[in-house]
């Protein structure tokens, strides 16, 4: 009896083992339960716009039919849709395929180590909320299919990489302000101790005459200079010196052209020392004079100033002529003939001597500037109109004050520079693009190119961005590029590139993401607007990856200075753990 009951029990544990080796894949089914799933991270994570993940089973020995072939497709669901992974098929150790083999005694791949793959899928914003949920689908040699239960693996996907972005914004408080498109560079003004005041005034002459005329020493301009020059002596101003420049239009031969330039020169100067004598000014060596026989850059910008028709026409054909000067001497007198405005507008402005006498004052006041570029602008150095712009506040009054400094000193790539940041903070891409492409060329130099590429970072051709950036050598620019591996998900490249702007919120949240939460915290702590609402959310951040009490504190911080803060907490996974927590629903409701 006792025989019996042992070759009874011997033949059940066979006939169990052949059940399982042997029978219906679908039993895998009926103990789909025994797999025990992971997935690395455990909460998903977004880098470089995509979420990457690594899946382990781990497979009870005994349970992989050597006849079974086991399809796993991880499946993101969301409330836009869903988006399937990569899948990855798994076979038993008893049919030929190129699958990995899992084998039955064990439950291990045959070479050894659990069932492990990994899959990737780019990021959409929908995704933040969203389930990752494993689909495993059975088969065997017949072609007969056994759908396991689903299996949910992972709630929601950290984006805190995003921040890159709003984080540009709040390092800007310490640069030049360009929104969230990038760190600007402008050129360093450094007002001189002493400021020069310039009395500018032109002198006119009838055609191919050299006196003076009464009349024009009557026109308000000339009077202005020697009132200007006799309030300069009362104050004590010390005369520097005078330029008498004297021009003769270029319509006329250049023969003739030049000896009359010359004798308004003459007249000019022997009008301005007299005027200046009875001023108690004496000249002597501080009279600077210069001729020009044919005013052709006159010409030029005075008939930009015009509503002649056909002007850009009209320049173009007489650049045609560059090289031939009596050629386009006739050419403009044909054109003279053919255009009233030519001769009423443009070339009796070019028969002329202007004046510019300077006098040194003391450095002039923020207010001083400001009044002169809005009634005198003649009186100020670039660097003083450079600064004007820079102290105002508003960003359109900025620009009106560049387009003012342009019409005097349109050779400064600086203006234009200068000009193109306001543009970028009122969001007016192509003018400010423009105006950068029009400092470059003036000065192709490493501000510049650092400031096309955040345009072109704004406009979202972001390959071409970092083309100009790697231009550019400066602190600004290597900020930039960083801010570009950051959104590619390279991190430790990134933090390389920080060298200069190590106390900046990207800077701390490129620590984070590298898991160097006290260096993080370091950089946070130093920025130059360390009440910033997203300081607090990032240290927030820290404090919930530490398991630290100040997590909580800071995120209130965080919310109190920006409400807009309270949704991204209430669905930012960094947070997930407080999910039930009294006090984070209290925060966030």
């Amino acid at each position: 009896m006792k025989k019996f009951k042992i070759v009874y029990f011997v033949a059940l544990v066979a006939v169990t083992l052949l059940a399982t080796s042997c029978g219906s894949v679908k039993n895998m089914l009926s103990q789909a339960s025994d797999i025990k799933w992971s997935v690395t991270p455990d909460v998903l994570e977004m880098h470089g716009d995509k979420v990457q993940i690594t899946i382990t089973g781990k497979i009870p020995p005994k349970y992989f039919h050597k006849k079974g072939i086991l399809v796993v497709s991880p499946v993101l669901k969301y409330k836009g849709g869903e988006k399937i992974f990569d899948n990855k098929t798994f076979q038993g150790e008893g049919i030929s395929g190129n699958n990995k083999v899992i084998l039955f005694e064990t439950g291990k791949i045959e070479t050894g180590g659990e069932l492990t793959f990994s899959a990737t899928i780019p990021y959409e914003d929908d995704m933040l909320e969203s389930d990752l949920v494993l689909k495993l689908v059975a088969s065997d040699e017949k072609g007969n299919k056994y759908s396991f239960p689903d299996t949910i693996l992972a709630k929601g996907i950290i984006i805190t990489p995003r921040l890159v972005t709003e984080g540009m914004g709040v390092d800007n408080a310490g640069f030049n302000n360009a929104g969230n498109n990038g760190l600007t560079a402008s050129e360093s003004i450094t007002l001189a101790e002493k400021a020069t005041s310039y009395f500018k005034a032109d002198l006119h002459y009838d055609l191919q005459r050299y006196n003076l005329k009464g009349s024009e020493l009557k026109e308000a301009d000339i009077v202005k200079l020697i009132e200007d020059v006799k309030a300069a002596q009362e104050a004590e101003l010390v005369f520097k010196g005078i330029k008498v420049s004297s021009y003769a239009s270029p319509e006329g031969e250049l023969d003739l052209n030049t000896k009359l330039s010359g004798k308004r020169g003459k007249t000019a100067e022997k009008y301005i020392t007299k005027a200046l004598k009875k001023a108690d000014i004496d000249v002597a060596d501080l009279l600077k004079a210069t001729t020009t026989p044919e005013d052709w850059e006159g010409f030029k910008t005075e008939l930009s100033k015009t509503s002649v028709q056909d002007k850009d026409l009209i320049l173009r054909v007489l650049n045609m002529y560059k090289g031939d000067a009596v050629k386009r001497e006739e050419e403009i007198k044909n054109l003279a003939e053919a255009y009233e405005g030519l001769k009423t507008d443009v070339l009796p402005k070019l028969r002329r001597s202007k004046f510019n006498l300077e006098f040194e004052t003391s450095k002039r006041t923020n207010a001083e500037i400001l009044e002169a570029m809005q009634n005198d602008p003649t009186q100020l150095t670039a660097e003083e109109m450079l600064h004007g712009a820079a102290v105002t506040k508003n960003f359109n009054d900025k620009i009106v004050l560049y387009k003012k400094a342009i019409e005097f000193f349109p050779e400064d790539w600086r203006m234009y520079n200068n000009m193109g940041i306001a543009l970028l903070n009122l969001n007016k891409l192509e003018d400010a693009k423009d105006a950068f492409g029009k400092a470059k060329d003036l000065d192709d130099n490493e501000k510049v190119n650092n400031n096309l590429g955040v345009v072109l970072y704004a406009n979202a051709e972001v390959e071409e961005a970092a083309q100009f950036f790697s231009l550019a050598a400066t602190p600004e620019a290597n900020y930039n590029l960083a801010v570009i591996d950051i959104l590619n998900g390279e991190y430790e490249t990134a933090l390389g590139k920080f060298s200069d702007t190590k106390c900046t919120f990207n800077h701390a949240l490129t620590q984070v993401l590298s898991k160097d939460y006290a260096g993080a915290l370091n950089s946070l702590n130093c920025v130059a607007n360390p009440e910033h609402a997203l300081v607090y959310y990032l240290k927030a951040i820290i404090g919930a990856r530490n398991d630290d009490a100040t997590a909580l504190e800071n995120l209130k911080l965080a919310i109190n200075k920006d409400a807009s803060l309270k949704e991204r907490a209430r669905t930012d996974r960094e947070f997930l753990k407080y999910s039930q927590d009294d006090t984070f629903l209290s925060i966030v409701k």
